[in-house]
């Protein structure tokens, strides 16, 4: 299982992925568009896949 955290602003968002022992995956920030969200999902997909290894 993967979390994520995410810090919301105007123009700019903040996002950390950690695993089910704290450790921390990747933290990277995204636009507040539809091309940021798209971004961020794509990052968290393939962090969720990794830790599961199957496919969607």
């Amino acid at each position: 299982m993967i979390y994520t955290g995410i810090d919301i602003a105007n123009k700019f968002n903040v996002c950390c992925i950690i695993d089910e022992n704290k450790k921390k995956l990747r933290s990277f920030s995204f636009s507040n568009d539809s091309n940021g969200f798209t971004k961020f999902r794509i990052l968290v997909l393939k962090y969720e896949r990794k830790k599961h290894s199957y496919r969607y």
